[in-house]
């Protein structure tokens, strides 16, 4: 992977930033740092040990959303928020990420979700009377950020399956009330390869998990399965 990093750093650094219009992060803040040739370069810097493994070095190459929106633009096909992802996790590793990194983690601790607080507690005012708790054909896994600020929607969703046809959605709540997206963002390896392995077994037995979060289904379908833990039948 080192090889490979230094390699996607090289293109970019080397680039004359054809992509640099692609990124919101970018866009939004008017700043050349936060373009992705901006940040690969600070990466780049902190991996040669050119600049100091700091909080305020680091601070940039948390400026991504892994929206992968620069990769369609790039001739080489630069995967920037993989690249990122190995500095945010060197950062966690020696201590050196932004403190509410550390917030965040510490808040998962307490509540295994990133809010600290008891998700399914909200969500159970929405949850239909007659959803199937036991069933073992379609478990239905909301995103944190729904049961969180939109738990209302919960409701509607199983409308939906309703009529579509879709019968048997099970509303079984799993221990970990996050796929576990939010601690592999931020550099959380060990935390999120656990949370993986717990959430794997939790419902490797349905034959299809459905998600209403866009990053919640490319972390149970993907990223779960990177780790070890395909649920792909």
């Amino acid at each position: 992977m080192r090889s490979e990093l230094k390699k996607m750093m090289d293109y970019c650094t080397y680039c004359p930033k054809m992509c640099r219009f692609s990124c919101p992060t970018a866009e939004a803040t008017a700043s050349e740092t936060y373009t992705p040739w901006g940040k690969m370069e600070i990466a780049r810097w902190l991996t040669d040990k050119t600049l100091p493994l700091s909080e305020a070095m680091v601070a940039a190459v948390y400026q991504c959303v892994n929206c992968l929106h620069c990769q369609q633009y790039c001739e080489h096909g630069n995967d920037v928020p993989s690249a990122l992802a190995e500095i945010r996790r060197m950062a966690v590793e020696n201590y050196a990420a932004p403190a509410p990194v550390y917030t965040l983690e510490e808040r998962f601790a307490a509540a295994n979700n990133p809010y600290g607080l008891d998700l399914y507690e909200r969500a159970r005012a929405h949850w239909p009377q007659a959803a199937p708790k036991q069933g073992k054909e379609v478990l239905f896994q909301p995103s944190c950020h729904t049961m969180h600020y939109f738990p209302e929607r919960l409701g509607v969703y199983f409308e939906l399956f309703e009529k579509l046809g879709i019968e048997g959605v099970s509303v079984v709540e799993t221990p970990i009330q996050c796929c576990g997206a939010p601690l592999d963002a931020l550099g959380f390896r060990a935390e999120f390869q656990e949370v993986a392995e717990v959430q794997y077994y939790s419902m490797k037995d349905y034959k299809w998990v459905v998600s209403d979060g866009p990053e919640c289904c490319v972390t149970l379908k993907q990223k779960y399965a990177a780790q070890g833990f395909s649920l792909e039948k």
